[in-house]
């Protein structure tokens, strides 16, 4: 899934659909469009061809209290993929 608003930030066409999803409680929603993205690692050779749904928002911001990196054991060998990640709101 992408977002709305990062959707729009990428310009690519979004193909109009119908998908009815739930989540968390049962809670239901229909997406009504998707698009066809290309990810590509920063650190290898990978890549992957997706095709993603694209709903109004996924969560609220993650994580909503700021985490220690240094308490959660990350192998130092990982390349996290959010410079940010630990940080709310961004």
């Amino acid at each position: 899934m992408i977002t709305e608003e990062f959707a729009d930030k990428l310009r690519i066409s979004q193909k109009r659909i119908k998908m009815p999803i739930s989540g968390v409680t049962q809670a239901r929603i229909t997406i009504n469009k998707s698009l066809k993205i290309q990810m590509t690692s920063t650190t290898s050779n990978f890549k992957i061809k997706l095709e993603c749904l694209v709903p109004p928002v996924i969560t609220e911001y993650i994580p909503q209290v700021t985490l220690n990196r240094s308490e959660l054991a990350i192998p130092g060998h990982i390349d996290l993929a959010d410079p940010d990640f630990g940080t709310p709101g961004l």
